[in-house]
C-alpha cells in the first residue's frame, strides 16, 4: 500500500465527516470553497460518485488485473474502504448509497458487454435488479444509479434497438419513466434517471423530438422540468445532464456547448453555481456526481496528463437549500461565480404511476 496516499484518504475522509456535520446554511460560501483529491492507493483512476448524509463515500477504482484494467466498486466510511466486486467476469461502479449504507450499481461482462444492475446490503451481500424490459445483447442492459432511504432505486435500462429508459424499482416492482416527446429513435437517445432523493423528487437528462441536444429534467410529484445548464444552449451536441439531487433538493451536474469545455454546477432554486476543481486541466475541469443535504459535493476530474488520470474529488459548497424548481421567477438570483439562471424548456405531466 502506498502510505502517501492513504495518508490523503484517511485525512480526506475526516475532511468528508467534519463537512457533513457541519450547520446547514443556505448563503453562498464568503470564500472559494476548498477542493479535496480523494485517491484510493495503488489505484490507476478513481472516480467517486456518491456520498449520503453521513458523510459516507462510494465510487469505483481502475486496478491491473492479469494485465488487464479492471474495475473495482469501493465504500469510503471515514477513512474506512472496503472493496468489492459483482461476481466474475463483471466489472463493478457503484454509484450511489443511502443513509444505511446500502449501495447499488451495475456491473459490465468482460466477454458480453452486458449489464447488469445490483443492490449491495450493508452486509455485504448481492441482489440483481434488472429491468425485465432491458435488451440482453451487447451495451445493452440495467444500469440502476441511485436508492433512496425508502428503498426506491432509480436507474436506466437500454432495450434491444439501443434506446435508454428511465426505470424506478421498489419491492419487486419495475416502473418506466417515460418523458412525452423524448426522442427514441436511434442508440444512445431517450431518457436517462441519475438520482432520486427521500421525497421522491428524480432527475435525469432527455433528448427531445425534434432537438439534437440533450437537456437536464427534474421530475417532482409527476411533473417534469427541463432546463439547460451553464454554457449549453439549443446548438446541436449541447448536453446538460443533472446526476443528482440531495435530500434539500440541491441539484449537481454538468453542461457543455459548442466549445466543448465541460461545466460542473449545483443548481438551488433557479441558480447555478459553477464548480471548477482547480487540480484539474484542460475543457474538462470537474464533474459532480453526487451531493448530500450539507452541500457537499463529490465527482471526478482528470488533470493535465489527460486519461486514464482520473481523480475524485470532493467540496463543501455551503448550498444547502433550494427553492422549488419550477416555475421559476423572471429575475432568478446569481450566485457569486454563477452565471446563468435555469430556463425550462416546457413542464410536462406524467402519466399517473
Amino acid at each position: 500500500m502506498n502510505t502517501r496516499l492513504a495518508t490523503v484518504i484517511t485525512a480526506t475522509a475526516v475532511t468528508v465527516t467534519a463537512l457533513a456535520a457541519a450547520p446547514a446554511a443556505t448563503a453562498a460560501p464568503a470564500a472559494p470553497p476548498v477542493y479535496h483529491t480523494f485517491n484510493v492507493p495503488g489505484a490507476i483512476a478513481t472516480e467517486v460518485i456518491g456520498i449520503n448524509d453521513n458523510g459516507v463515500l462510494t465510487g469505483d477504482y481502475v486496478v491491473k488485473d492479469n494485465k488487464q484494467q479492471a474495475l473495482v466498486g469501493f465504500i469510503d466510511a471515514h477513512g474506512h474502504i472496503t472493496s468489492f466486486n459483482y461476481p466474475t467476469p463483471y466489472w463493478t461502479k457503484s454509484v450511489g448509497i443511502n443513509n444505511a449504507g446500502t449501495a447499488v450499481g451495475f456491473s459490465l461482462n468482460r466477454h458480453t458487454h452486458l449489464y447488469k444492475g445490483w443492490l449491495r446490503s450493508p452486509s455485504g451481500q448481492f441482489t440483481p435488479i434488472n429491468d425485465p424490459a432491458a435488451g440482453t445483447g451487447a451495451n445493452q442492459g440495467t444500469q440502476v444509479d441511485t436508492i433512496n432511504d425508502h428503498g426506491v432505486v432509480v436507474g436506466v435500462y437500454v432495450t434491444s434497438t439501443g434506446a435508454i429508459h428511465g426505470f424506478s424499482y421498489h419491492a419487486g416492482h419495475y416502473t418506466s419513466i417515460t418523458v412525452p416527446h423524448a426522442y427514441y429513435g436511434k442508440p444512445g437517445y431517450g431518457v436517462g434517471i441519475g438520482c432520486n432523493n427521500n421525497a421522491g423528487a428524480m432527475v435525469g437528462w432527455v433528448t427531445p423530438s425534434g432537438k439534437n441536444v440533450v437537456e437536464g429534467l427534474v421530475d417532482t410529484a409527476g411533473h417534469i422540468t427541463t432546463f439547460t445548464g451553464p454554457g449549453a444552449g439549443a446548438q446541436p451536441g449541447d448536453a446538460t445532464y443533472a446526476n443528482a439531487i440531495s435530500n434539500t433538493g440541491v441539484i449537481a451536474g454538468t453542461s457543455n456547448g459548442p466549445s466543448g469545455v465541460s461545466h460542473g454546477w449545483v443548481l438551488a432554486g433557479c441558480a447555478f453555481t459553477l464548480l471548477h476543481d482547480p487540480h484539474a486541466a484542460g475543457a474538462f475541469g470537474a464533474a459532480p456526481e453526487g451531493i448530500n443535504r450539507h452541500g457537499v459535493v463529490v465527482g471526478i476530474y482528470l488533470d493535465a496528463r489527460g486519461y486514464p488520470h482520473v481523480h475524485g474529488f470532493l467540496v463543501a459548497t455551503g448550498i444547502t437549500g433550494a427553492a422549488p424548481h419550477s416555475p421559476c421567477p423572471p429575475a432568478a438570483p446569481v450566485r457569486p461565480g454563477g452565471v446563468t439562471r435555469v430556463t425550462p424548456a416546457y413542464r410536462l405531466a406524467l402519466p399517473a404511476r
